[in-house]
């Protein structure tokens, strides 16, 4: 690939911007003479062609060379009548072999990267009111689409007061059509805040949202917006310390409970800061809000005899902390706390026995609610015994075993997780994206300030603690690959607090899904270029993974920096939650929010299998995981889920129609590999046929390795720069 790709995106030349749309309608070749300007270097094959092609192809090169003249001499006010122009003649010129609801999504594509992309060209030179004209002519023509209307009113927003009522206009209106859309929430409560008189209902706004967020971190950004509003009130602070503070984010929960417990005298909000400072050590600080507090009655009274037992078990001040624990009564809902509290003082006596009976008399039901508490008891006790009597050891793991479920392997979980300090390396400072399986978060590392990329899987996800620990053991494998490559995205450290998981990894500017939104159908050029790095990226991927196959190949996976870099990321996130690599029907209903994997999932994952189905001599690589090779799932699973995005890359669709689940295993039972109707002129002949080879419903059919599909591509990219 071209690594100034993006370079151009930001120049944004109109012949090689639509080479790969009009490469599409006229041949492939057309397409690759404009996206390396051939036609208009003087005595190049491509400018001989020029003077012999039809004259419909001619009309749309003369526009164009009109239009690079216009942009780049700012006439936009042509250049936008030229761009309409060429849209409305190449309405006339596309395939007619391309079934109504394809024709129309291509020309909706067409029409987005040539005027959105002019709009969004101009927008980042500043020139707001030129940009919105471009933006106009396409509501103009897609006046229900939603993209444009937030681009028009973005651009509104930015030109100035003056503007601020349309941009509010178009963001209601939006609103209205999408009422759990947070950006376009947040969007016009930044609006209603910059206008005349609009703050109170940019706290309606906002506080709307919360109604609609899914996640603690959503909750967070909107609380933060109201926060901006009202700066002194110190029910928000409390809230967002004590969000901050759930996802163990003591750092920032310290900052926002300690402002509310300036602003009030509350005795919980005391108690709140003060078991805070617990967790961070600070014993004197806790002790100190603890003692201000009046009155001895009530549950908060108790809570504070609690906390005052952590601090004296901190502080090795056995008797005291017993004391204190023994205060509770059982119908305080910290009884069993301080139960497991006085059990751990037991142990720390050399009271095993006491401290065993104590840990049995806890109830099953209050295990759960225990959490780690419990863990590290059972723990505790377990090595305790072991010194003593290796009988009573084994007689307590009997009881664990029974009245814990899958203990041993929640201990494993929270032993290899950071836990909170996790949070004391890096900081999160927005929701940059939502997906299927959770949101990413921009965050930075704490000392040094770099970017990191912090993925946050919420609880639903992670109710059963072997999911987590597969999540964990995936992210070590990533993590055991050289730092210092350059083709997997790094992996850091990973926290699991308070059934949330999050992980953080190197940033990256953009993803493959990016690039396919602005450049498919791309020129073969890109396609090509963007295939061998991902080869390149696979062939490291596997040398240092044992062989096993990815797994979760797809546009969302595929990142590139900010210099057109391409790492590969993510993982097989139906692997983590059903521990197999082939599903049924019944399986993939259940996990439907990943249903946009299943796209460029390759057919012998999408059926039930027999153990060593497709298990033939010579089909797989020595290196080949066992595992994998029971379930008749290779590397060549990969190489289909790569033929797929090339396709999609190379044509802007994919090479199916998804209606439902069932028409997905329709097609991956199916012979054909593509829509049999489309035109075949577009895409160069030798690409057509590696993918077809990539997609082969056989795996037997495709390439063995990434150094095979290298080759065949490479061979392309040589034909192109001799013809």
């Amino acid at each position: 690939m071209n690594k100034k790709y993006g370079d151009r995106e930001k120049d944004f030349p109109l012949p090689q911007i639509l080479s790969g749309f009009l490469g599409f309608i006229f041949g492939e070749e057309f397409g690759r003479n404009l996206f390396e300007g051939e036609f208009w270097k003087k005595g190049s094959k491509g400018a001989m062609l020029a003077e012999n092609l039809p004259s419909e192809q001619k009309k749309i090169l003369n526009l164009l060379s009109a239009a690079e003249i216009q942009r780049t001499a700012g006439s936009y006010d042509s250049l936008k009548k030229t761009c309409s122009l060429i849209l409305a003649l190449l309405k006339d010129y596309i395939p007619r072999n391309l079934d109504q609801k394809r024709r129309n999504i291509f020309l909706y594509r067409l029409s987005l990267s040539l005027l959105s992309g002019v709009g969004d060209f101009l927008a980042g030179k500043g020139l707001f009111a030129e940009a919105l004209k471009f933006y106009q002519e396409l509501f103009a023509l897609y006046p229900g689409d939603f993209a444009v209307v937030r681009k028009m009113a973005r651009t509104f927003y930015t030109m100035g007061p003056n503007y601020l009522s349309e941009a509010e206009k178009l963001y209601r209106q939006a609103l209205a059509d999408h009422p759990d859309d947070l950006e376009i929430a947040e969007n016009l409560g930044r609006v209603l805040n910059v206008s005349p008189g609009g703050l109170d209902e940019a706290r309606i706004v906002y506080r709307d949202a919360l109604l609609h967020c899914r996640t603690d971190m959503d909750r967070l950004r909107f609380y933060a917006r109201l926060l901006e509003l009202s700066p002194g009130d110190g029910d928000i602070l409390l809230r967002m310390g004590r969000l901050y503070r759930r996802q163990g984010m003591f750092i920032e929960a310290k900052h926002f409970l300690e402002k509310a417990k300036d602003l009030h005298s509350d005795p919980w909000e005391a108690l709140d800061l003060a078991y805070l400072y617990y967790l961070l050590n600070d014993f004197r600080k806790a002790e100190a809000l603890i003692s201000a507090l009046t009155g001895g009655a009530g549950e908060a009274y108790l809570s504070s005899r609690y906390l005052l037992g952590l601090i004296r078990e901190g502080e090795e001040r056995w008797e005291q902390a017993s004391e204190y624990f023994e205060e509770i009564p059982p119908e305080s809902s910290y009884y069993w706390r301080a139960q497991a509290g006085l059990a751990r003082v037991y142990l720390y006596q050399g009271n095993y026995l006491q401290a065993e009976s104590l840990a049995r008399m806890i109830a099953p039901e209050q295990h759960a609610n225990l959490g780690t508490d419990f863990l590290e008891l059972c723990e505790m006790l377990e090595n305790a015994l072991q010194r003593e009597c290796y009988f009573k050891a084994e007689e307590w793991r009997e009881h664990v075993s029974e009245s814990v479920p899958s203990f041993h392997l929640k201990k494993a979980v929270h032993k290899r997780s950071m836990g909170p300090n996790f949070w004391r390396k890096y900081e999160a400072f927005e929701v940059i994206g939502n997906g299927p399986a959770g949101q990413i978060l921009l965050g930075r590392e704490r000392q040094k300030g770099y970017k990191v990329a912090i993925k946050y899987l919420p609880g639903d996800l992670l109710e059963d603690p072997l999911i987590v620990r597969r999540m964990q053991g995936i992210l070590k494998s990533w993590r055991n690959m050289e730092e210092n490559n350059s083709f997997i995205v790094r992996v850091y450290e990973d926290c699991f607090f308070e059934d949330s998981f999050f992980y953080a990894m190197e940033y990256m500017e953009r993803n493959l899904a990016s690039v396919i939104k602005t450049w498919a159908p791309a020129p073969t050029e890109i396609v090509t270029g963007i295939a061998v790095q991902i080869c390149d990226a696979l062939a490291y991927y596997y040398r240092y993974n044992g062989g096993i196959a990815h797994g979760a190949l797809k546009p969302e996976n595929i990142l590139f920096s900010i210099n057109d870099e391409l790492k590969i990321s993510g993982f097989d996130f139906f692997w983590v939650l059903e521990g197999k690599k082939v599903f049924s029907t019944k399986e993939v209903k259940k996990h439907a929010f990943l249903a946009r994997n299943l796209s460029y999932s390759a057919p012998e994952r999408l059926k039930e299998k027999s153990f060593f189905h497709n298990i033939r001599p010579g089909r797989f690589n020595n290196d080949q995981n066992i595992e994998m090779a029971f379930e008749g799932i290779d590397q060549r699973a990969d190489f289909y889920s790569l033929g797929v995005i090339l396709f999609e890359l190379a044509t802007g669709f994919l090479p199916f129609d998804i209606q439902s689940r069932k028409s997905l295993f329709s097609f991956q039972k199916a012979k054909t590999r593509f829509i049999s109707h489309f035109n075949k002129t577009f895409l160069h002949p030798e690409l057509t046929k590696i993918i077809k080879t990539l997609m082969a419903r056989d795996p037997a059919g495709r390439f063995s390795t990434p150094a095979e599909v290298k080759e065949a591509i490479q061979t392309i990219q040589k034909r192109i720069k001799t013809s």
